[in-house]
Parts: C-alpha cells; structure tokens; sequence
C-alpha cells in the first residue's frame, strides 16, 4: 500500500476516511460474497486457501477470471482508500498464482467523488489508472451497473443539505424505490446505499461503512424495508472496543446480495467475540430496534421477546404523551410562587430522588401567563435522556410535567402503584439498554416516543405486586448500587417469575452490568 495516499478526512463536512484494515476487510468480503453467488460450493476455507496460494492452481484461476470479470465501483472515492486497497489484494492473488496482467483493472474500475483536489491526487497516487469521476454519484444518471459496490459514503445530516438538493434526492430515491417508505429526514449516506442498491448488477455485492443510526432511527425504515423485502442481508457487524474512524460516530460494514430475500437464508451478525447466525425469518421478526437486537441482545432473550405471548408492547397497555414545552423557560419557571395561578411542577429528573413525587417535593413553579401553555399531565413521568439512574417517577399529585419527560396513563384500572413497580422494575431498565439510542453524547441512553411504545412489557395482570411498597419511597440509587438492593431483587424475582424468567435472573442482571459500564466507559471517551 502506498503510504503517501493523502488522509483527507472532513469530519465537519460529514468526510471520515476509512482505516486500512477495514477496508481489506470490506474488499475481501465483497469478492467472496460475489464469488460465492457464482460458485455455489466455494466455502470459507476455500477462499482463504484462494487468498494464502493453498488453492488448487486451475480453481484458482478460475476464480480469478471471474473476479477479473466484475465491475467495481466506489461512489465517494475520498483518499482513494478503497480502489489502492481492491488493486493491492488483486495483485497479491495474481502473483501467488503466476498472473501478472493488471491492464484490466482500468477499464472494470470506477470512482466518483465531488471534490476534484482529491481525485487529483488519487490520479496522482494510485497504483494503477481507474476511471475516475469529478461528479455527484447521486446525481449523475448515467452512471453504470456494477458487481460489486464498496463504499464509504459521506455522512450529512439531512438538515444541513441544501433545500433543492434534498429535494431532488427524495424524489429520485422515490422513483427509484417506490414501494418503500423514504422520509425527508434521511441523511444522505441513506441515499447513497438506495441508489447503489438500484443500480447494483443481479447477485451483485454491496459493502458500505456507515453509521449505526439508520438500524433504529426513523429515517432509517427504508434500508430496513429495503432488507426485509427486496435485496438480501448477508453480513453485519461492528465491534465495541474499537471505532472505526476517529470519529464520534457509532458505525456497521453492512453487505447487500442483489438477489430476492430467502426466507432461510443465513445473515452472518458479527460483534466483539460473537458471531450469530440467524436466517431472514427472524430478521422479520424484529419488532424493537434492529441494533439492540441484533448487537446487545442475546439469542436466548430474543427469542423469548418475539415468542412469548406474556411480552406485549407498551402501548398496548399505556398511553404516551410529551410534555410542556414553553419555548422560553426564563419567562414561565421560577423558584418561588410569584403569580396567583402558578403551580408547582415537576421540570427535571433531577428534582426526583424516590419513585412517589408528591407536590410537597416540587421546587419549580411555573408562574407567568399559565394560561399560554398547554399543561400536560400523567400520573407516571418516563425519564427521557437517562445516564447512571433508572427511574419512572409516579406522580402521585398529578403535577404537570416538563418535556424532559413523557407522561405514561395506564389503559386499564390496574392500581398506580403496581404499575409504578414495573415499569421501575430492572426487566424495563434492562429493555431501555438493548432498544434505547445511544449516539447521543456523553454516554446518553434515550427511548423516543416511537421507541417507547413498542417497548416490550409483561401484561400487568399477570403479576402480583403487593408487599413492595417500600421501593416505592426510598432514593433510587445509580446503577452500581441500586443493582445490589435487596427490595429490588425481590421485586424483580416476583416479575421474572411472572414471566417465567426466575432462572434467568443472574443473566439479566449480568447483562444489566455488562450494558451500563460500557454507557460509562462512553462517557468517559
């Protein structure tokens, strides 16, 4: 590899390069992917062998011309990491097998990039001569089919495009995939993978380095549409203990098979030391976020949560509202009462120590023009942005309630106070680390209200949880302690039993520990 290949990364224009370990990885995937598309029997090991000169010299070959054949295309070239990389391994089969031509990479070899001083020195750099594009990939209509597309694409909120150019994105990825659901939110790495996808050769190879969010945030419902209906899912992964860009941005290589989903078909989740295997019928049946599924939840428990007939979800048993949002807090919120209509209100986390919050705890009022705000109330407040402390406070004076949290009504006429147990139970603590969103900074975990109310609960009538009312009203502690309490392990032995989840207890709140303590080793980064 060429070490004088420039490192032009841009993070404030959404440019983060990409390491070259991962993008060997991504490369070598790609081609045994495709390559396996063709040659139903060629395995893992027969690839490696293939990689390391073990293979056989007339299968080897043989393989070779087929790679030879394929046409690559990099959609956001950058420093050129991607095309020096695809030359190099190229080059090293070759030679182990006595094949030297590289002409024939010219000609199957495309690159497009935006910023031209960086195709310059890609021109200037690079080992061999591809076809490289001064142009917009999302823009350009000519551009042609390829086999197998790798892809670092540049990752743009979409509130910081420009008005006509997501415009035009959205109408285009809309033409192009009108059965899926594509929302003016989507950031734009969102349509470089639609785009790619549309214009990918049958059996083609897609793998794409890019953020997390598209596995759970709303925006992202067309790639999951994309993979639950349309093209295959093959492969997954990400690893906890390193970032793959010097970045904060949380990401997966993802590989896409141009073909119709099977339902038995094998998807490869790759994670820390883990590596699941599920097939596309279980894929299907992910209800909550496809990121705590697939990465932090254990085999045993997903197939409890999607089997289980006790585990509904939230909203099947709750209503969700927002709270009160002034738009100028210096003007409404005040220490003292200073107005003859002002109430007492419940505005921060902060202000809420136990579970029971009674008006007598308020240390906010909301004193000028009450009359202007639309007052929300709930009897039990769910902790919006939560760090070190699981609470759901209940409201026992039904205070109106700040936007930092959202109010929770039952549907039935179960007593408060059971519910106030479960939904501070460790199983609801433990289903806000797997399915909550994490990329908020600082070590964050937040459920939105679409989130929340797919969260997944036991039917309250199956529990009985009278005798644990002292929980109710003692200070809810930060993780390390609270987790030790023994009024805790007893209510949750109560409603693990319930759910017949008693045996279970160690794991869950093992897991529970393992969750939290990467939050914080987050915040500390």
């Amino acid at each position: 590899m060429k070490s004088h290949l420039a490192n032009r990364a841009k993070p404030s224009e959404g440019v983060v390069y990409t390491a070259t370990m991962h993008a060997k990885t991504m490369i070598r995937e790609a081609i045994f992917k495709r390559l396996a598309e063709e040659y139903e029997q060629l395995s893992v090991a027969d690839f490696s062998d293939f990689q390391n000169g073990r293979l056989g010299r007339e299968r080897a070959l043989e393989l070779l011309k087929s790679i030879r054949s394929y046409r690559y295309l990099d959609p956001a070239v950058g420093q050129g990491i991607f095309l020096e990389t695809l030359y190099q391994e190229i080059q090293i089969w070759q030679k182990q097998y006595s094949v030297l031509s590289s002409r024939w990479l010219s000609d199957r070899v495309t690159g497009y990039d935006i910023d031209k001083q960086m195709l310059d020195i890609c021109r200037r750099t690079l080992s061999y001569k591809p076809l490289l594009v001064h142009g917009d990939f999302l823009k350009d209509e000519s551009v042609k089919s390829a086999d197998i597309i790798i892809a670092n694409p540049p990752y743009i909120r979409q509130e910081l495009l420009q008005p006509e150019y997501k415009q035009y994105l959205i109408k285009a990825a809309r033409q192009d995939w009108p059965t899926l659901k594509i929302t003016a939110r989507s950031d734009i790495y969102i349509y470089f993978m639609l785009k790619s996808a549309r214009i990918l050769n049958d059996n083609g190879i897609m793998t794409f380095i890019v953020p997390n969010s598209w596995m759970d945030n709303d925006f992202g419902v067309s790639i999951r549409q994309l993979l639950t209906n349309s093209l295959q899912l093959s492969a997954i992964q990400e690893r906890h203990w390193e970032r793959h860009f010097d970045a904060e941005i949380n990401t997966v290589i993802i590989t896409i098979v141009k073909k119709k989903v099977a339902p038995e078909y094998q998807i490869n989740i790759i994670s820390d030391n883990q590596r699941p295997i599920i097939n596309q019928t279980q894929l299907e049946k992910l209800v909550n976020g496809w990121y705590g599924s697939l990465f932090r939840c254990p085999e045993w428990l997903q197939n409890f949560l999607t089997s289980n007939r006790i585990i509904v979800p939230l909203q099947s048993q709750l209503s969700v509202k927002t709270g009160i949002i002034t738009g100028n807090n210096r003007s409404f919120y005040s220490a003292q009462k200073t107005t003859s209509d002002a109430l007492p209100v419940i505005r921060t986390p902060r202000a809420v120590k136990s579970i029971i919050f009674k008006q007598e705890n308020a240390t906010i009022w909301l004193n000028r023009n009450v009359g202007e705000v639309i007052l929300r109330r709930a009897p039990l407040l769910w902790v919006d942005l939560r760090g070190s402390r699981h609470l759901v406070a209940w409201n026992r004076d039904n205070l109106p309630f700040e936007h930092t949290f959202y109010g929770l009504t039952p549907l039935d006429n179960r007593a408060l106070s059971a519910w106030a147990m479960l939904l501070n139970s460790t199983w609801v603590w433990l289903m806000v680390e797997l399915f909550g969103r994490k990329s908020l900074g600082g070590g964050a975990i937040r459920l939105v209200k679409s989130d929340l109310l797919k969260l997944p609960l036991p039917t309250i009538d199956r529990l009985n949880l009278s005798g644990y009312n002292n929980f109710l009203n003692r200070p809810i502690h930060s993780w390390r302690e609270e987790l030790k309490q023994p009024d805790r392990r007893q209510l949750d032995l109560a409603i693990f039993a319930a759910m017949g989840l008693e045996n279970r207890y160690n794991d869950i709140i093992e897991l529970t520990q393992r969750l939290m303590q990467q939050r914080e080793l987050k915040s500390r980064s």
